[in-house]
């Protein structure tokens, strides 16, 4: 075979890198730093979002006990994940590192809903404690925007929910959501 400079290959010549053929779309080629490497979806191209906005969505009977914030109307975009607005969750399908996102537009119901509220993000039912948020109530006339947002290590088919609870032993306090956005981004496969 003739000793040929692959600069200087044109048409035919030419060949693609390979596994191209069996990449998707948008995939990237990553080295494993050992002669070789695999093909796999960009980072910033995995999303998912799942929203709801313009509402009056009530969540009644919170306390001590954590609830699942129920309020998400829509799938808003994605790519690579399962947003599903209807059981309030999105389901990774690619191992990796995380942001996760949420940013929730909420109203005591009364002066008695006063109290300190806590949203935070479950895996698979379980609470991650690396991203949460406490935000404090003082009575009826309270509209806030409240934010929580963390970087996460998550495994394929991973559930993310978002729950709520405050400090009423009662169970007794209740929420209006007037809006709400939840989003998770994909920042490295593993």
């Amino acid at each position: 075979m003739p000793n040929v400079s692959h600069a200087s290959l044109t048409g035919a010549n030419l060949h693609e890198p390979k596994g191209v053929a069996t990449a998707s779309s948008g995939d990237v080629y990553v080295a494993d730093g050992g002669g070789s490497g695999d093909w796999k979806q960009g980072g910033g191209h995995v999303y998912g979002n799942i929203y709801s906005k313009d509402g009056s969505i009530a969540i009644s009977t919170i306390g001590t006990t954590a609830k699942k914030f129920a309020v998400f109307t829509a799938n808003g975009p994605s790519n690579g994940m399962t947003s599903d607005h209807t059981n309030d969750q999105i389901t990774v399908l690619t191992a990796g590192v995380y942001k996760v996102h949420g940013v929730f537009s909420i109203a005591t119901a009364a002066a008695g809903d006063a109290g300190l509220y806590q949203l935070h993000l479950r895996v698979n039912g379980t609470e991650d404690s690396s991203v949460g948020i406490r935000h404090y109530f003082s009575g009826s006339s309270d509209t806030d925007t409240i934010m929580l947002a963390g970087i996460v290590t998550l495994a394929v088919n991973d559930v993310l929910t978002i729950y709520i609870e405050s400090d009423e032993a009662g169970n007794t306090d209740d929420v209006v959501v007037e809006a709400a956005n939840f989003s998770v981004f994909l920042l490295k496969e593993s």
